[in-house]
């Protein structure tokens, strides 16, 4: 398996990098506190059995549907209105 950046790992399974850092520094794993540190199979594989339930949760909450998304509404254009000014009267008054 090709590394994988933390910051793939935190969107995979959407736990905090903070909490994934802290995980694996404290199985005895050295990493940089950076989202683009590389994980090797082992820290992944670490990081996985600790958070699969989180992955769990996330998968099922992905195939739930709450009924059809809105669609979007679509801006009207709006039409400029051209309004004629007279420069000149005619009257004595203007």
């Amino acid at each position: 398996m090709a590394k994988k950046q933390l910051i793939q790992v935190v969107r995979e399974l959407s736990v905090g990098m903070d909490t994934i850092y802290d995980h694996l520094v404290a199985k005895g794993f050295e990493l940089e506190k950076k989202p683009n540190a590389k994980l090797t199979d082992d820290m992944y594989d670490a990081v996985l059995v600790e958070f699969q339930s989180d992955l769990a949760i996330k998968n099922k909450a992905e195939q739930m549907s709450l009924g059809p998304k809105p669609m979007p509404k679509k801006e009207e254009k709006v039409e400029p209105v051209v309004v004629a000014v007279r420069t000149s009267c005619h009257r004595p008054t203007c």
